[in-house]
């Protein structure tokens, strides 16, 4: 209708003067609500009157509802009150998996589809990839709630488009489910789409997490043999070179894995890799974690050192600024004290400065006076020493002394 709140509320005064407003009314106006309390009170206000609560009148509670996270008991509940009473539809069901998606209530999703598989409801792409999306967003894979939409979309009717694809390919690649990540990319190549370079990486990282290593460099070799279309880049080494991967939740159980590292492999991956491009600061972050696979007991961490120090020495050289990554990543590899010494060593600054005549004793970091014997908290509180007349005057006594001794 085009109506906002304040218009629509002089309506329905007026239409109230006549004779009780109608399901449509109150949908209309929850729709055109100011806020999420306001529809609350609106649907409270026809229950209570008696009026007959229909679809519509649900679905835009529940879209009102949906649009922040503080309002999720009352989602709950009402979403609870439609099915029922049989009023259950999909955008019903979708309001409520958003409202559920803003809490990271990943109970509440499943209990909503399990809601639309009881039902028979048809579910479209857009609610899958919603879906699929908060799958991949949170710290933790939820594989059963990716599997049930997808089958809920398949009894549907509909097909998996392009964005549900690179969904899936993301989320068992993150997951290390390298048959699941393999099948998912031939799926879209049998569909008419064309592999993305990220769609290589997930592979590869899928195959590095299961510590399927000689599989990750027949997909590099394959990459290469593609040239152009198939570069690589750094990302191709972060995901060839992956930490642990998130918690996965399959089957109804938490499962945690830990990928054990292999610094061989690592250095035969860095010079596949790094033939025509350079490393970043994130691929020597991930490098130094490969190398976590070096035994610390063999020599006494003295490979672990020689590595570390490379690395640093070569990112100096670069004009790189290591990061609170790389800094954390030393210290697991030689320990706290020896990454600190290493770091105080290699990226020490040179505190020595062009000297002043008359100031040789000025360094960066000193603030002293060495001709009054004086010592100051701060360069500029030299500075104003030596505008000072207490230090002209020494000056000038120094100069007539060195003029006497002169003669």
């Amino acid at each position: 209708m085009g109506l906002d709140y304040d218009n629509c509320l002089k309506f329905f005064k007026l239409l109230e003067e006549r004779e009780p407003a109608n399901e449509t009314v109150y949908t209309q106006l929850i729709r055109c609500s100011s806020g999420e309390r306001t529809a609350l009170e609106w649907f409270q206000v026809a229950e209570k009157k008696g009026v007959t609560l229909t679809s519509q009148l649900f679905e835009a509670t529940l879209f009102m509802l949906s649009r922040t996270q503080y309002h999720h008991v009352y989602t709950e509940s009402i979403f609870k009150m439609a099915v029922d009473r049989g009023l259950v539809s999909l955008n019903c069901c979708r309001n409520t998996i958003q409202a559920y998606i803003k809490t990271w209530n990943y109970s509440g999703v499943i209990s909503v589809l399990q809601c639309i598989k009881e039902n028979q409801i048809a579910i479209d792409r857009g609610l899958a990839l919603a879906v699929l999306s908060f799958c991949n967003g949170s710290r933790v894979v939820h594989l059963d709630a990716a599997e049930m939409v997808m089958d809920l979309l398949e009894n549907s009717g509909n097909v998996a488009d392009v964005h549900l694809y690179n969904a899936l390919i993301k989320l068992y690649g993150r997951s290390g489910e390298l048959v699941y990540c393999k099948s998912w990319i031939e799926a879209k190549i049998d569909a008419g789409y064309d592999p993305q370079l990220t769609d290589y990486h997930y592979l590869i990282r899928a195959a590095a997490i299961a510590e399927q290593y000689d599989i990750v460099q027949e997909i590099l070799e394959d990459m290469e043999y593609q040239g152009k279309f198939m570069r690589f880049t750094n990302a191709t080494f972060k995901n060839a070179n992956p930490k642990d991967p998130p918690k996965i939740i399959a089957q109804g159980k938490e499962i945690s894995r830990i990928r054990k590292r292999d610094f061989e492999y690592t250095c035969r991956i860095r010079s596949i890799v790094f033939r025509q491009i350079n490393m970043d600061i994130g691929s020597y972050e991930r490098y130094l974690d490969g190398a976590l696979g070096v035994d610390a007991e063999e020599d006494g961490g003295q490979r672990r050192l020689e590595i570390a120090t490379e690395a640093l020495i070569s990112i100096k050289n670069k004009g790189m600024v290591p990061t609170r990554e790389i800094s954390s990543a030393v210290c697991a590899l030689v320990g706290t004290q020896k990454g600190r010494d290493l770091f105080t060593k290699i990226f020490k600054k040179d505190k020595e400065q062009n000297q002043q005549p008359g100031r040789h004793h000025r360094r960066k970091g000193t603030y002293r006076c060495e001709l009054c014997g004086i010592t100051c908290t701060s360069a500029r509180d030299l500075e104003q020493h030596y505008a000072g007349a207490a230090h002209k005057k020494k000056e000038r006594q120094q100069q007539q002394e060195k003029q006497q001794q002169q003669q």
